[in-house]
């Protein structure tokens, strides 16, 4: 399948409530592949308005999509750098063993 993109002016799709899958990927600064992924796992909410299965997204949806993934990528951030701490925390709590001259 072949992708066709349309030429959107960027200002125009700021003023738009409903976007288009290649609008909602432009906005965002992705692929449209990336777009098609989260509505159909269910992460971002489209609506299809014709029988050929054309979607709309919401501006909004896209909103709340964005400060989801933003929270998910939060949440592992801390939990790496909690990791880390940890392990810099055990490396400063062993005691360094001398060196013992035969």
């Amino acid at each position: 399948m072949v992708a066709i993109h349309t030429q959107t002016d960027p200002n125009q799709i700021a003023r738009l409530d409903w976007l288009k899958v290649g609008e909602v990927a432009a906005l965002i600064r992705t692929g449209e592949r990336s777009v098609y992924k989260a509505i159909t796992s269910g992460e971002l909410r489209a609506v299809p308005i014709n029988s050929r299965g054309d979607l709309r997204v919401a501006r909004s949806a896209v909103q709340e999509w964005l400060d989801k993934q933003a929270a998910v990528a939060r949440q592992k951030w801390l939990e790496k750098l909690a990791a880390l701490m940890e392990e810099r925390r055990k490396t400063a709590d062993t005691p360094e063993r001398e060196a013992v001259s035969a």
